[in-house]
């Protein structure tokens, strides 16, 4: 974790210098929905989870466009859901709830534009980043079978939209919906023999797996700006 942390500051001064050294930093984070793709298998329901991330971004009074840097936690993975049924012998089976969750720390690192909203303490912003994720643990519940086909790191693309609002001259929130695609796989297994179905407990062979993250975020958060002013 300290790594990404190291590579924040250095973004931040980076942006600082690019914005003649005035910034807007924060924290932000809300409610997420995880889903994952699963080839030939069921690839349950959305994971309801949270994350929460520290970001910063260049600024500038005259410009709309900004570079942008955040990291974070990020939850991942899926939930399967079952249904109450009733089995031959008369059995009742319960509905119930299997959560499959892959904690990662996620940076991004991206740009934004700003939409000006005729309110010089409003604006409207969407922006576009590239992320890399690190999976510090892994809780697959009755798939942990699989355990140990979790890729420590995947990556993928964000993309995101919002509002940014100030409370006074240097406080503000922000209120942002984000898109989390990934292109690595957070998953693999190869084709398994034997393999036992934790449902029916009966063998099979398990086809080739190739698990992809997509999750989409709500989030909000505070927003502090780090104003540079000159005097001849």
């Amino acid at each position: 974790m300290k790594k990404y942390l190291y590579l924040l500051v250095f973004i931040s001064i980076c942006c600082a210098d690019l914005s003649a050294q005035s910034y807007a930093f924060g924290l932000k984070g809300g409610m997420t929905a995880a889903t994952q793709r699963w080839n030939n298998f069921d690839s349950g329901q959305p994971l309801i989870s949270y994350h929460g991330d520290i970001y910063i971004e260049s600024w500038n009074e005259e410009n709309l466009s900004a570079i942008f840097a955040s990291v974070g936690y990020h939850a991942r993975g899926r939930a399967i859901r079952t249904r109450r049924t009733v089995g031959l012998n008369g059995e009742d089976f319960p509905s119930r709830t299997f959560n499959q969750r892959l904690y990662n720390a996620a940076l991004i690192i991206g740009v934004k534009k700003k939409i000006p909203l005729g309110n010089d303490n409003k604006r409207g912003f969407y922006g576009f980043g590239v992320r890399g994720e690190y999976n510090i643990k892994t809780d697959l519940g009755i798939y942990d079978g699989f355990n140990d086909a979790v890729n420590k790191i995947t990556y993928g693309v964000t993309v995101n939209g919002g509002f940014e609002f100030m409370f006074s001259e240097f406080i503000g929130g922000v209120f942002e919906i984000s898109i989390h695609p990934d292109f690595g796989k957070q998953i693999f297994v190869p084709p398994f023999p034997n393999y036992i179905d934790p449902y029916t407990g009966v063998r099979r062979t398990l086809p080739e797996q190739n698990v992809v993250n997509t999750s989409i975020e709500i989030s909000v958060g505070l927003r502090f700006l780090h104003k540079i002013t000159y005097i001849d």
